[in-house]
């Protein structure tokens, strides 16, 4: 009897220990982690480390039905014990936010959509934490800045720009060298370096640019002095169109390399693709660290011609710190490679002209969003007018700023301009990818006047558009870009 006491034992006990084991297996939980974060710099690959618990609305339910949960103000959602089976998890969107990407389970992927799908199995425990931003760039924000240096802006010759069999020649730097100088300044308006103070030469200096040749001695060779004010090096100002020998200060050099960039993208000779030329002396510097964070970069290269005439109102640590700066933004959107014309839009020609004379159109290359670190970067809270192709053409042609009503609006909105002159009409409208979202008006001849049209968004999500508008005839080109907000 003992023997098969025994095995009936030992027979018991196995089935009892697999059915406890399968019944661990039963209760294993299934587990999915949702959460929100928030993006300091807006990069999402490149920094992880500045980004924060964000309070947000989230969902999860099944695919195929019968669980569904909801939390709002909270950056995690926690859910436990699922059933195996596929789940969408979900985000809302908010006003002044976006999406730059998710992780799922570490694994990050760019995107900026706002919903999700997870396969979850039994027993799995898996996350995804969703990457949102207020300091969001669309790739096609672009810039281009030159160097102070041999190379670059010490370019003597420019190219010929004669066609040959229709095709053009390939510009050099010194076009852009000569042809944003001479949009801007001349012998009578010159550029000025410093400030101008007439009334007490014996204790303040400057510098004065009157022609574009004036850059290929400046730069014949590459800055190596330190950075100082002009008081230390110029004794009778103001030093007109001076030598590298007789200027050798990489302050300086630098000042006046930020200053001709900003020229050349604000008179449209270097623009940006899609947004026409965002100007590259509105971007806002970001430095943490900084005194001037938060200052535009012209406003920057406002104050440091103070500085380079009033030595006597700054320590000279200041001086090195705000040439890094100046440095760092004709570094960061520099780029080595030919030059290109820019070809790429409709109605726009790599050519303008301006008071008869023509100058080159080039393409930007280098995208802002790319840019590490990222310490110059767009308001994207309050972004300033895209630039038109100039001030003339603005009031001939274009008699009044575009303006819609209402806004933000919920779904329908006006866009109204003036036009003096028939010419071609087209208004198209993107989100903040840069994507076209729709076409109002396509190349379309409109008399002189007051024109409306209307913005139907019924079917878009709500968020931030712009609505761009160009306008041409056989003279003059004009482009506006505005900024409108729908809000459901």
């Amino acid at each position: 009897m003992k023997p098969l006491y025994f095995a009936l034992l030992i027979t018991l006990v196995f089935f009892s220990t697999q059915t406890f084991t399968q019944s661990l297996r039963l209760q294993t939980l299934s587990t999915l982690i949702v959460r929100s974060v928030e993006d300091a710099d807006g990069s999402f690959f490149f920094t992880q480390n500045d980004r924060t618990d964000k309070e947000w609305s989230m969902r999860v339910f099944a695919l195929a039905g019968g669980f569904d949960t909801v939390v709002t103000n909270q950056s995690r959602l926690s859910v436990q014990n699922l059933a195996s089976g596929m789940y969408v998890v979900a985000q809302a969107d908010s006003i002044g936010w976006h999406h730059l990407g998710i992780l799922r389970d570490s694994v990050a992927e760019k995107s900026s959509r706002s919903t999700d799908t997870i396969t979850i199995e039994d027993g799995e425990s898996r996350e995804i934490i969703w990457v949102n931003t207020k300091r969001f760039v669309p790739d096609t924000v672009r810039f281009r800045t030159f160097l102070p240096t041999p190379t670059e802006m010490g370019t003597a010759k420019p190219a010929k720009l004669k066609p040959k069999k229709g095709v053009y020649p390939i510009p050099n730097i010194a076009n852009v060298v000569f042809h944003a100088f001479d949009r801007f300044a001349n012998k009578d308006r010159p550029l000025i370096i410093g400030r101008v103070r007439l009334d007490s030469i014996k204790f303040y200096s400057w510098v004065q640019l009157t022609k574009a040749a004036s850059f290929a001695k400046l730069f014949i060779k590459e800055h190596t002095g330190p950075p100082l004010p002009f008081d230390s090096l110029i004794r009778k100002p103001p030093l007109r169109d001076p030598r590298r020998t007789n200027l050798n200060n990489v302050l300086f050099a630098h000042l006046v390399a930020v200053k001709l960039n900003i020229i050349a993208s604000d008179s449209g000779i270097v623009r940006d693709p899609f947004t026409m030329g965002f100007p590259l002396g509105d971007l806002l510097y970001r430095e943490p660290n900084s005194q001037y964070k938060g200052m535009r970069l012209r406003k920057i290269v406002d104050f440091a011609d103070s500085m380079m005439t009033y030595r006597k109102r700054f320590p000279l640590s200041a001086y090195e710190e705000i040439y890094n700066i100046l440095r760092y933004a004709n570094y960061a959107f520099h780029d080595s490679n030919k030059l290109t014309l820019n070809d790429t839009f409709p109605g726009i020609s790599s050519f303008g002209t301006d008071k008869g004379k023509k100058y080159v159109r080039i393409k930007t290359t280098v995208r802002l969003r790319d840019v590490n670190p990222r310490y110059f970067d767009m308001d994207v809270d309050n972004l300033p007018m895209f630039r038109q192709e100039s001030q003339t053409q603005r009031t001939t042609f274009i008699s009044e700023k575009t303006s819609h009503y209402p806004n933000p609006f919920n779904p329908i909105t006006t866009i109204r301009f003036v036009i003096r002159g028939s010419g071609l009409v087209s208004l198209k409208v993107y989100d903040v990818l840069g994507r076209e979202v729709a076409t109002l008006l396509n190349n379309e001849t409109m008399e002189e006047g007051e024109h409306n049209a209307e913005f139907d968004a019924n079917g878009l999500p709500s968020g931030v558009y712009f609505y761009r508008l160009i306008a041409t005839n056989s003279e003059k080109n004009f482009v506006e870009m505005q900024k409108m907000i729908l809000m459901k």
